[in-house]
Formats: C-alpha cells, sequence, structure tokens
C-alpha cells in the first residue's frame, strides 16, 4: 500500500509526509542523514541474511521428509537437536512426524502435510527476502542521492573565495559509497 502512495505521489510531483529536500540541510546534517541510512542499511542486510538461514533450514527439513520412506523404519540415525548437536535416535515411524512450529510448539502431522508446511514456510520467507532486498535497494539510491548533494555541497565550498580546502564544515565527513 505504501509503494503506491509513494508511486502516485511522485507522478503527482508531491513528496510524502515528513519528506525533507536534502540540498536544503547543511554537511553535518547530511552525514547525519548518511550515518542513519548506513544503519538502516546494516540492520535490513542482518536481517535478510538472518531470513536467508531460515529459508534454507525450512527447505532443508523439507528435503529431508522427501528422504523419509517405509524402508526406513527400525533405521538407526543421528537425530538433530539443535544446529550443532544430534543425538541417535531409531526411526519407529515413517507415516507421521513431528514438526516445531515455533517456540518449542511441536505437532505432529503426515509426510505429506509436513511437506507443505515447509513449502508454505519456504515461500513465505522467500516473498520477506525480497521486500527486504527491495528495501535495501531503496536505501542504497538513499545513501547514494546523500553523497552525491554531500560532494556537491563540498565542491561549492571549495570554489568560494578564500576557501583552503581545509575548512571546519568539510573537515570528518565521510563520502565513501
Amino acid at each position: 500500500a505504501w509503494r503506491r502512495r509513494r508511486r502516485a505521489m511522485a507522478a503527482a510531483g508531491t513528496k510524502p509526509e515528513g519528506a525533507i529536500d536534502i540540498t536544503t540541510l547543511s554537511l553535518q546534517e547530511l552525514e547525519k542523514v548518511k550515518e542513519g541510512i548506513e544503519g538502516d542499511l546494516d540492520y535490513l542486510s542482518r536481517s535478510r541474511s538472518a531470513l536467508v538461514t531460515a529459508a534454507n533450514g525450512y527447505q532443508g527439513s523439507r528435503d529431508t521428509l522427501a528422504a523419509i520412506s517405509k524402508e526406513n523404519e527400525g533405521r538407526d540415525v543421528l537425530m538433530p537437536v539443535t544446529s550443532s548437536l544430534y543425538v541417535p535416535a531409531k526411526i519407529n515411524k515413517t507415516e507421521t512426524v513431528l514438526i516445531e512450529y515455533g517456540a518449542n510448539y511441536f505437532v505432529e502431522q503426515s509426510v505429506p502435510s509436513a511437506t507443505e508446511y515447509f513449502g508454505r514456510r519456504v515461500e513465505m520467507v522467500k516473498e520477506q527476502i525480497q521486500q527486504f532486498s527491495e528495501a535495501i535497494e531503496a536505501k542504497r539510491k538513499m545513501a547514494e542521492q546523500v553523497i552525491m548533494v554531500m560532494q556537491q555541497k563540498i565542491a561549492a565550498l571549495s570554489q568560494q573565495p578564500g576557501a583552503d580546502g581545509g575548512d571546519d564544515k568539510v573537515k570528518g565527513l565521510k563520502l565513501e559509497k
């Protein structure tokens, strides 16, 4: 919904509520905006990575379910308790499995039902990954715009009569992309 609203505002030539014209900000204010965007990018990237890990886990569970067959009954296996802890176990029945729905809430389901569940989870997480990827790209574009405006302001300051290149307004700014 917010994307449609932003597109409509862009088409109409208006800015969203709370939007500011970054060209009116001082270099110090632009630096703070850039730092905020970089913090957002870091958070979004870490969150996206966590979602990728979750999607891989769900896909791994789905793949494991595909390997369950009647011939495996009575077989000794190593059962994962956590991502790094496995315990010896024996497969007693292959018609149903116990899956964790979250927060230590377990449900017994048939193998086909559990496979569907993990398939839905994989798709849901992939959609979230896509949304995070779009947000990351938007933030990167914002950061580029801020850096461009900062570079323009620094260039304008250096063109002013009496500018020595060591102006206090320019010191300590980071302009790397």
